[in-house]
């Protein structure tokens, strides 16, 4: 996505039936984050918005991403694979 520095990351999940799953799961687990889906992004672009703030510590943040760890490894047990690392989200359609 950008290579900037921001308190938004974006972890592109695709589809927006799965993006809701895992937001569901991760909020079960204690983490919040953010789901955007379809109109909100393009069609196969749906992501979870992480929001990591000067006031989340390093365990908070671990617990975080165990909890990220955690869900995904369920998820893709019962579900498949999900977008790796380098996913790039769909391009806009040109207006």
């Amino acid at each position: 996505m950008g290579g900037g520095a921001t308190p938004i990351v974006p972890v592109l999940v695709g589809d927006d039936w799965n993006a809701a799953l895992l937001w569901r799961a991760l909020y079960d687990a204690g983490v919040y984050v953010n789901v955007a889906l379809h109109p909100a992004v393009p069609p196969g672009g749906a992501l979870l918005r992480t929001s990591v703030m000067a006031t989340h510590d390093r365990a908070t943040l671990d617990r975080a991403l165990s909890a990220f760890a955690g869900v995904k490894r369920a998820f893709e047990a019962e579900h498949g694979p999900l977008p790796g690392p380098d996913a790039q989200p769909p391009a806009q359609p040109a207006e």
